[in-house]
């Protein structure tokens, strides 16, 4: 049986209509039975988010109380179409903010912070929304049937009072239970840094069908206190355990594997439908073939650029309360955006910054370029600082990583291997290196770290093939070891510059993105080894979240760099590629914006770039010659130098 799910109510006391209750082009989709399937449904979902990482609130900076009666700017129906809107956490000083408040220290105490949500409902960045999940049948069902417990994971500095429909569910350092916190109340001292999961259980039945809302207040100790910390998440539990929630991989224009695991073997299935304005479609389910804890299902033949809801299943029993997905687009299409990122394999206050910056651009394609699970790539490692840490972008988004230095560190990356599931073009079937194209590019992922990738290896040879081959007009190639560093601490590694970048430069790859050395460069565009080829562009994005890396600006390819935390986005529309190094709390690092010939130029020695940049750009390309000395060594070597490193 399949019957529509009752849409959340927007609140007519409430202006803004947030991202969650954009009704208009919702699909709603049955709760009152689990598709086909006997006989609960999906109202007994075992793990449901409902306020998520990078998700955008609504804030008011406490220099006066809230406007309206005391208390009532945590209910549901308060109007906040006045606040700020920003993304947690909130803060200043010690780095680790998406929305900076520099305006606190010496001013305020105290920030009021609201997030509204809806049970089942799921945007995707362009507004679609699903109601795959949580929601419930016209007369059916009572708040959250089978979930058993309610889970509030808070970062703060110094004290915070929680309340859900306006009514309170936990508190730190800011007196007893219940009593009023004034804008300028004091809070005892406490240091951000490790998200405090609060078992707030007690508080489920306050959650209704529809809209709710999660309201905090957090207050710094002193008004010139060094720094301040806010940040909330909040997520519902039930008896079965999901060890590990859904994520995506392997993705293709028309295909994409969805993983997750089980404390307990089941018989896992994937049931998903259309995210479009078109009427209520039949579910597809696809199955495994047998029970297992490590579920893998691949769901093939899917429409390119199309988006879909999804919810995982244990046998009859649906696991999740309902994500969204779209699959990349088709061979022709003139745009795409994508995020490269390296580094990032921890949980600290500043990568969970930067991880939720990340989430909030809204793109869903990633490049993850090495060192994503310190410190030494174990099973654990991956599970704890990286699965847990990026949970709500890799049930919703792709992302493509590359092997680092510290991936290698256990079993020769085998941890990797086991945990990800990515493109098999190599012959062989190796995962350690692959290449996949979607729209108007082809992107590559090499290993340097595990691999011999020197002229004539397996490695090389298929990568020159790949680059040769390929007829996509943008190529971009990502690994751990950058060829070209201008940081004190690592520097260039000679061995991936002399073996690599001759093939850059023959085959016309556009940007070569790396991480390694904890920071952001840009250089300009090298041509180095091939006088007719291609000049290259490289960056390096290893400032996630990890600590940062001195550096410098004196070598002859550095365009511009910084020790800092950051991520880079990047735009295709046609011939023009744009390029950001985002800072965690959304100002610009640096930019680069240049346009080229999608028919390869007829290069030659000493030719001039076109008035205006042309195919190359608004800068030549640097003469970068193998003698350069790089800024702190980098032996070469067929594994490009390799050396352990922090």
């Amino acid at each position: 049986m399949i019957c529509k799910s009752r849409a959340p109510q927007a609140s007519s006391r409430n202006p803004r209509a947030p991202q969650a209750r954009v009704l208009s082009l919702a699909l709603r989709l049955a709760a009152c039975a689990a598709l086909t399937l006997p006989p609960a449904g999906l109202a007994e979902a075992q793990h449901v988010r409902l306020v998520g990482d990078g998700e955008e609130w609504t804030f008011f900076r406490g220099v006066t109380e809230p406007a309206g009666a005391a208390g009532e700017w945590q209910g549901l129906h308060y109007d906040d179409s006045a606040w700020e809107t920003g993304v947690p956490a909130f803060g200043f000083s010690d780095r680790d903010d998406v929305t900076a408040l520099a305006d606190m220290n010496g001013r305020y105490v105290s920030l009021y912070a609201r997030r509204r949500f809806a049970l089942g409902v799921a945007p995707l960045p362009d507004g679609i929304v699903a109601v795959p999940g949580m929601a419930f049948c016209p007369g059916g069902g009572g708040p959250l049937p089978a979930l058993d417990h309610l889970w509030l994971a808070v970062d703060y500095d110094d004290g915070f009072v929680a309340y859900l429909n306006g009514v309170e569910i936990a508190r730190r350092g800011l007196g007893q239970p219940g009593s009023f916190v004034p804008h300028d109340a004091l809070a005892g001292n406490h240091e951000a840094g490790t998200m405090e999961i609060v078992d707030v259980s007690h508080a489920l039945g306050l959650i209704e069908p529809g809209e709710n809302v999660l309201a905090l207040q957090g207050h710094n100790s002193s008004l010139s206190s060094s720094d301040f910390t806010l940040a909330a998440t909040l997520y519902a539990t039930g008896p079965v355990v999901v060890t590990r929630y859904p994520y995506l991989q392997r993705p293709g224009p028309d295909l994409v594997t969805v993983a997750w695991k089980t404390e307990q073997p089941s018989l896992g299935a994937v049931v998903l439908v259309p995210a479009s304005r078109q009427r209520l479609q039949t579910p597809r389910v696809v199955w495994e073939k047998v029970p297992a804890t490590f579920h893998a299902v691949e769901v093939a033949g899917l429409p390119p650029g199309t988006a879909w809801a999804y919810v995982v299943m244990a046998g009859n029993r649906p696991l999740t309360g309902g994500d969204l997905f779209r699959t990349l687009p088709a061979p022709g299409t003139s745009t795409i955006e994508f995020n490269a990122l390296g580094d990032s394999g921890e949980d600290t206050g500043r990568s969970r910054a930067v991880r939720s910056r990340w989430i909030a651009t809204g793109v869903t394609l990633g490049l993850r370029l090495g060192d994503l699970a310190y410190h030494s790539g174990s099973e654990q490692d991956f599970e704890d600082r990286y699965f847990h840490v990026y949970r709500d972008f890799l049930s919703r988004g792709f992302d493509m990583t590359a092997i680092g230095n510290h991936e290698s560190y256990t079993n020769n990356a085998q941890p990797y291997l086991d945990n990800l599931f990515l493109p098999t073009d190599v012959p062989g079937g190796t995962e350690r290196y692959y290449s996949f194209e979607t729209g108007p590019a082809l992107f590559v992922s090499v290993d340097a770290d595990t691999s011999d990738y020197s002229p004539g290896s397996p490695q090389g040879t298929w990568l020159e093939s790949t680059l040769a081959s390929s007829t996509r007009p943008w190529k971009f190639v990502f690994l751990h070891q950058p060829p070209y560093s201008c940081s004190y601490t690592h520097g260039s590694n000679m061995g991936a510059r002399q073996a690599l970048s001759p093939l850059f430069e023959r085959y016309g790859v556009d940007i070569v993105f790396t991480g390694h050395d904890h920071g952001y460069e840009r250089s300009r565009p090298v041509l180095d080894y091939v006088p007719d080829g291609n000049p290259v562009r490289y960056i390096i994005s290893g400032g996630g979240g990890w600590t940062v890396y001195p550096w410098s600006t004196a070598c002859t390819w550095t365009q511009a760099a910084a020790s800092e935390e950051e991520l880079v986005k990047v735009s295709v529309d046609g011939p023009c590629l744009s390029l950001q190094a985002v800072r965690p709390d959304g100002s610009i690092l640096d930019a680069e914006a240049y346009c080229k010939s999608l028919q390869p130029p007829a290069a030659a020695s000493g030719q001039e770039p076109p008035p205006g940049g042309g195919a190359w750009g608004p800068n030549p390309p640097a003469k970068v010659r193998p003698s350069d000395p790089p800024a702190a060594g980098g032996a070469g070597s067929r594994l490009g130098g390799m050396r352990p490193s922090p």
